[in-house]
């Protein structure tokens, strides 16, 4: 259902994700202790393909996740902020 594609340069990570029915889709991002540092979505979708662009100029480089969830659908992956 979700994964980084790219960065497109050192502040902007490009996540996609995709929904097959209607669903309240939640995407949140995590520090590497598990310490949560933003919510990108907390809403409704249609089905479709959906782009979230992640502004990371005010974050420190590191080791982040970010959690997408829908409906029983879970689903973790790690992003590298590398600036």
């Amino acid at each position: 259902m979700s994964r980084i594609t790219s960065i497109k340069n050192h502040q902007l990570s490009d996540i996609k994700f995709s929904v097959l029915i209607n669903f309240q889709v939640e995407l949140r991002l995590f520090d590497v202790a598990g310490a949560e540092v933003e919510t990108l979505i907390n809403k409704s979708y249609k089905p479709g393909n959906y782009n979230v662009d992640w502004n990371a100029a005010y974050y420190a480089s590191g080791v982040y996740f970010y959690r997408i969830k829908a409906f029983d659908f879970k689903s973790a992956q790690k992003l590298n902020l590398l600036k």
